[in-house]
């Protein structure tokens, strides 16, 4: 349906579903998160972590997202799957931060880069915020040419962190986020690639 809508911009990603790690969890309650580290694909792109999401005893698990890891991520020692991995909430405290702190930290990151006061939490170079920034540049230089402006925000959703613990005492964290660009300007045109119009009836 995406691909069809953006006239192809936007096509449909492959995902390798064999697993080399599963991370399941400890727990007798729903909804329940299950982590499954991808073997590496055929393209030789990195791996994927993949959240599966099971709502209730009935259901099956099912995608809720995926990323790609970092090149020279190595996860975390968990649980045997048959001992599994116990859930955490995401205001989890004994931890050097709490769940929450640690995504909204990063939202500022991105947002921030190495100006951030949180930068120094997290491992460098990443290539995703490079790639962040980078995304960003050329509507800065419109903003700029045309006298306009560009923001972003970037926040995570509510109620949307999952949790596991690892073997050492720590936590493995997963949140969805939303990205907000806002480019205004006057007196000048702006062709935009079609994943980024929208249509009204």
């Amino acid at each position: 349906a995406v691909s069809t809508t953006t006239a192809g911009a936007n096509g449909l990603t492959p995902l390798e579903m064999d697993a080399q790690t599963v991370v399941l969890p400890s727990t007798e309650v729903w909804p329940r998160t299950q982590l499954v580290v991808t073997e590496q694909p055929d393209d030789l792109s990195s791996p994927r972590l993949l959240v599966f999401q099971q709502a209730d005893a009935r259901s099956q698990y099912t995608l809720w997202g995926w990323v790609r890891l970092l090149p020279g991520v190595k996860m975390p020692a968990t649980a045997a799957p048959t001992i599994g991995s116990q859930p955490l909430a995401a205001d989890a405290t004994g931890l050097v931060a709490t769940p929450n702190d640690v995504v909204a930290h990063y939202a500022d990151v991105l947002l921030n880069g190495d100006a951030s006061a949180f930068a120094a939490e997290f491992a460098a170079p990443d290539t995703y915020r490079q790639g962040i920034a980078s995304g960003r540049e050329p509507y800065a230089q419109i903003a700029n040419q045309t006298k306009g402006t560009f923001s972003e925000t970037y926040a995570p959703v509510p109620e949307q962190t999952l949790v596991l613990a690892t073997a050492d005492g720590g936590a493995l964290a997963v949140s969805a986020m939303t990205t907000t660009s806002t480019l205004n300007f006057s007196g000048a045109s702006l062709p935009l690639p079609p994943e980024r119009k929208t249509r009204t009836r």
